[in-house]
């Protein structure tokens, strides 16, 4: 199955364009360095792997995403069979993992969260193999596999956290008294230390982009919103898989070897619902609580009396997962989609386009580059000479350094985020190509500053989605001195 499901969104995943955030990710590979400002370096370096592999094309963009979450799929079978499951444990444990819009959907694209499931996927493995062969020495290779998923998302000190708690609530504390955890977090501190200098060395750019995000959204999830969506989103019925993983784990017979394993989730479930983080940072915590819940249901219901539900229960949650697969995959119209899951979760959201963001961010950057072109050509050739497009979003700076281009755009700087960092380059500010900003923030820095076309922004609320163009001149200071106020770590 996870064969299947790797084969599936590689065929389905070239409906739309280029994601906004898999053409920032190329660009920051393009500059290969220690930290980006919003995330660590490991996927920009997928990103520069594929496109030198295979090219610039979503084919090449999207193939470690898909071959990825095929992998993780075929880890959550495996895991449910060491942890003792037979293969109606296994067939649950993936048909609940390629059922779960939250976990399909993070194959659809070049992305973070993907390769966090497949870390913690492994790390469960390696814990599977302390607990049930008494192997401490697995601690060290956890240590090196958290160093590198360090390297790919910050919030793996969750599942550091949680680990961490698991071994001193649980009879795992005889670990403490051999060297092998402490030297696995050396090994981990040692692999994620070139990140931690990046950091210092930029005046701990990260933290201060989390206090922005923190201050804004992810204060918007509330925390009834947050556990409801994951029911919702981990497949109403297949949530009977993963809270029968936790019971497993924590209350099981069976489960006590690995009772670690429990209270990772719920330590982890903890720190985000205190946070108020976003409803998909708990997504890696799921697959090991699917393979331990396929366990105990499989024991449970193997009396004969119970035959129906052996059946009833995964023909519930592959309908559940075909009636979300609007929600978590590129297949269907824009329209189509928003239409349905209007319908379908109007109870969540007034405005269904809040589902559809990832796929509507994939969408109208062809006509976009072409409206910067039309304004780039109506530049005077001297002018054009210096000219430079200035975004106040880091995407829409990618856009035009990845796929301008070709149409002859000149290149394109930002305040956001790591272009920040990265500054103005050799922009003069003589003449500038201005989107995104507010007018009175250009007027405050250029004396000239006019509206020359707009442009529609499919990715924006509604009501916003025609955002204007502007041609600035005569900066009123020298660009560099400018800049500072152009940053945003959002």
């Amino acid at each position: 199955m996870g064969f299947g499901l790797f084969v599936f969104h590689l065929l389905a995943n070239r409906q739309y364009g280029f994601h906004g955030d898999e053409l920032y990710f190329i660009v920051c590979g393009s500059r290969p360095a220690w930290g980006y400002v919003d995330h660590p370096p490991f996927v920009p370096m997928v990103a520069w792997l594929a496109t030198e592999l295979m090219g610039l094309n979503l084919f090449a963009l999207r193939f470690f995403p898909a071959l990825v979450l095929g992998a993780s799929c075929f880890l959550t079978g495996w895991l449910a069979r060491r942890l003792g499951a037979g293969r109606y444990g296994e067939l649950l444990a993936v048909l609940t993992f390629v059922c779960a819009p939250m976990l399909l959907r993070l194959g659809a694209i070049l992305n973070i969260p993907c390769f966090e499931v497949f870390f913690w996927l492994v790390a469960a493995h390696l814990l599977v193999s302390i607990c049930k062969y008494e192997q401490p020495h697995w601690w060290l290779a956890i240590g090196a596999l958290c160093g590198v998923a360090l390297l790919a998302k910050h919030t793996t000190l969750f599942l550091g956290t949680g680990m961490a708690v698991g071994i001193v609530l649980t009879p795992r504390r005889k670990d403490l008294m051999t060297p092998w955890p402490w030297a696995g977090g050396l090994l981990a501190f040692a692999i994620f230390l070139p990140n931690l200098l990046w950091q210092y060395q930029h005046d701990w750019a990260t933290l201060e982009f989390v206090r922005s995000l923190n201050s804004s959204e992810m204060q918007q999830t509330g925390r009834i919103e947050f556990i409801a969506a994951q029911f919702i989103l981990m497949n109403a019925f297949g949530s009977l898989v993963w809270v029968s993983g936790l019971l497993f784990f924590l209350k099981g017979i069976a489960g006590h070897p690995y009772r670690l394993m429990g209270w990772i989730f719920v330590a982890v479930f903890v720190i985000l619902l205190a946070f108020k983080a976003k409803v998909y940072y708990l997504a890696p915590a799921y697959p090991m609580l699917m393979a331990g819940g396929a366990v105990l249901l499989e024991r449970k219901l193997a009396g004969v009396r119970w035959n129906w539900m052996r059946a009833a229960l995964p023909a519930a949650i592959a309908v559940t997962g075909l009636a979300f697969m609007p929600l978590s995959t590129p297949l269907g119209s824009l329209e189509s989609k928003e239409q349905y899951l209007g319908k379908l979760l109007g109870f969540m959201t007034d405005d269904p386009s809040e589902l559809t963001f990832d796929f509507r961010y994939q969408l109208g950057r062809p006509e976009q580059l072409q409206v910067f072109r039309d304004v780039y050509e109506g530049v005077g050739e001297e002018d054009r000479k210096n000219c430079v497009i200035l975004t106040h979003e880091y995407d829409t700076a990618s856009e035009v350094n990845v796929l301008g281009r070709e149409l002859g755009l000149p290149q394109a700087v930002s305040g956001n985020n790591s272009y920040y960092l990265w500054g103005p380059q050799e922009a003069t500010g003589q003449c500038v190509i201005a989107f995104g900003y507010d007018e009175h923030v250009l007027r405050s820095c250029f004396r000239e500053v006019s509206v020359r076309a707009e442009t529609n922004c499919p990715w924006y609320p509604a009501g916003q989605r025609i955002r204007p163009v502007y041609l600035c001149r005569k900066p009123l200071a020298p660009f560099e001195e400018l800049w500072p106020r152009f940053k945003r770590y959002r």
